[in-house]
């Protein structure tokens, strides 16, 4: 393949970026706006609270025997310091320990506890779904309708967002992979190029076009100078790249942060360690010393005579 038709390749994948930033910027509207995303976690930290609960029955149970009553009061010391010291140490750093505690008067038994922050949870998402996606003025519904060969599906916007988050990733790997691999043939058909005009002229292909004048005298400033002026377009080829690669790249990464559950927490990072890498790899292909440092010489003028 010429160096012309990747060139025209390489376009096309960047001008992809467009859509997929689009869907990274409406998963990561949803994920910021919704107002269910802060119920949602606390939800989950209410389930979280009761499977330790559930989890550590048996001793928690124990050390509510051992309650004392004092007067007309019973006083669970040693069964809430147990319960507290589970949730400090077994609830999530984005949990709140107090929703797993209680007062040593007031205090009831683990299962009947376990059963009422079950129940918390429950209500927490029953009001949730009824909240409207809202932020900055832009208002979406709670659900939406989808045509799927002919069949009307009705769908709730965060579960849509969460399924677009999914597809996203295998997408959003697949383009940045073809982005890199292309580029990467593209540079090395560049290094053999022996004329600018031999390159597709497509936004990233920035490249010295002409030949450093010599140094008239020594200048240890103007040496220096004169060492990194050709990588000068080395930097600007990156900055322009990461206009395209890093937007979708951070708006998705911040819809997995705002979106993702504790359940699948790993499935989380993979995703987003595997999309911040690919794009990092793209970036850095640009300074491959075949490639950062290529100049072109100058226009040719005849002598007039």
């Amino acid at each position: 393949m010429s160096i012309q038709k990747i060139g025209v390749r390489y376009e096309r994948l960047l001008i992809l970026a467009a859509p997929i930033s689009f869907a990274c910027i409406l998963v990561a509207f949803i994920a910021v706006a919704s107002e269910a995303v802060t119920d949602k976690k606390n939800a989950d930290c209410y389930d979280s609270a009761a499977l330790l609960v559930e989890k550590n029955v048996y001793d928690l149970e124990a050390k509510w025997k051992l309650r004392e009553r004092i007067g007309k009061i019973e006083f669970a010391n040693e069964y809430v310091s147990a319960l507290a010291h589970y949730m400090i140490y077994g609830l999530g750093s984005r949990c709140k320990y107090e929703i797993g505690t209680q007062d040593t008067n007031k205090a009831i038994s683990p299962r009947e506890f376990a059963e009422k922050l079950k129940l918390e949870a429950r209500k927490i998402r029953e009001e949730s779904a009824k909240k409207p996606v809202r932020s900055y003025g832009i208002e979406m519904p709670e659900k939406v309708k989808i045509e799927f060969f002919g069949i009307g599906i009705t769908i709730k916007i965060l579960t849509l967002a969460q399924v677009l988050q999914l597809t996203l990733a295998p997408i959003l790997i697949l383009w940045l992979g073809s982005l890199f691999n292309t580029r990467y043939r593209e540079t090395i058909l560049i290094e053999s190029a022996t004329s600018i005009s031999e390159l597709y002229p497509h936004c990233i292909n920035l490249y010295l076009n002409g030949k450093t004048p010599e140094l008239r005298k020594r200048s240890r400033s103007g040496y220096y100078l004169k060492v990194a002026l050709p990588y000068m377009p080395t930097v600007f080829r990156i900055l322009l790249l990461s206009i395209f690669v890093v937007p979708p790249t951070i708006l998705y990464c911040a819809g997995l942060f705002y979106l993702g559950s504790e359940q699948y927490i790993t499935l989380s990072i993979a995703a987003g360690f595997l999309v911040v890498c690919f794009a990092f790899v793209n970036l850095v292909s640009e300074m491959n010393p075949w490639h950062s440092g290529k100049t072109f010489p100058g226009p040719k003028y005849l002598d007039k005579r």
